[in-house]
């Protein structure tokens, strides 16, 4: 019988290309009383919805993977433009701008600050679901199978008049290492569900009433971490390295 169901909804999906689901309804109710009467009808009516709306759901995801951006952004980027080439990259801060829910943001090697005036309320401001890779190489056009954030070190760092004891990379390996308290406060400020993968987020000085010196999760969406690492990030008040709010999820 599932024969049946199958080869009458390829041949209304062919004839009438699936105008309407009240159209495609009446048809089977045509056909299927021929097999079963109108208890047949309505199960295999049923059945018919959930595909359709399988399908439409699925067509929906497609075309908005299919109309998502990548961004490109390295250390020496520009500020203006789209950024969506690695020749025409643009500053972190900039491209974050530029990106629209579900676009992806590429980000080369190198060190990147929230601040180059040294406003320490400054932050990487995450406000739409986008997903952001670090660790590609800081020159060429490296392809996402290109990506190795320990070869390529990607860094966040709040130290921003670049006084702090760090490593070679420009990682700070222990918040007594921040020197002064000249630090952005929040190194990324999440307003937005968002994924984060294989950035180093370090020097963020939340002080003594702001939580959250590394990241700081507002937002009731979800937050993905893969691959990343939080060192030499400071809190007095409630996590130094990441501070999540009661309603945000990871």
């Amino acid at each position: 019988m599932s024969f049946g169901y199958i080869e009458i909804l390829k041949y209304e999906v062919k004839r009438k290309k699936m105008t309407t689901m009240s159209r495609i309804n009446l048809k089977l109710k045509h056909h299927l009383y021929h097999f079963g009467g109108e208890e047949m009808f309505q199960k295999l009516s049923l059945k018919c919805s959930s595909l359709l709306l399988l399908t439409l759901s699925l067509f929906l995801l497609s075309a908005s993977i299919a109309n998502a951006d990548t961004h490109y952004a390295r250390s020496n980027g520009v500020s203006t433009g789209t950024c969506t080439t690695w020749a025409t990259a643009c500053t972190l801060t900039y491209a974050l701008t530029q990106a629209a829910a579900g676009d992806q943001i590429w980000v080369a090697q190198g060190i990147y600050k929230p601040s180059t005036t040294g406003d320490r309320s400054a932050a990487f401001n995450i406000t739409r679901n986008v997903t952001i890779y670090g660790g590609f190489p800081a020159s060429g056009t490296p392809l996402l199978s290109d990506r190795n954030p320990v070869l390529y070190p990607t860094v966040l760092s709040g130290d921003l008049a670049g006084d702090d004891t760090t490593d070679g990379a420009g990682v700070v390996l222990d918040w007594s290492d921040i020197v002064g308290s000249d630090n952005s406060n929040r190194v990324i400020y999440m307003q937005s569900s968002a994924t984060l993968d294989g950035l180093i987020v370090t020097g963020g000085n939340a002080g003594t009433s702001i939580p959250g010196g590394g990241l700081y999760a507002w937002s009731s969406g979800s937050l993905v971490l893969r691959n990343m690492v939080f060192r030499g990030n400071s809190s007095l008040s409630a996590g130094g390295a990441i501070y999540i709010r009661e309603n945000a999820g990871v």
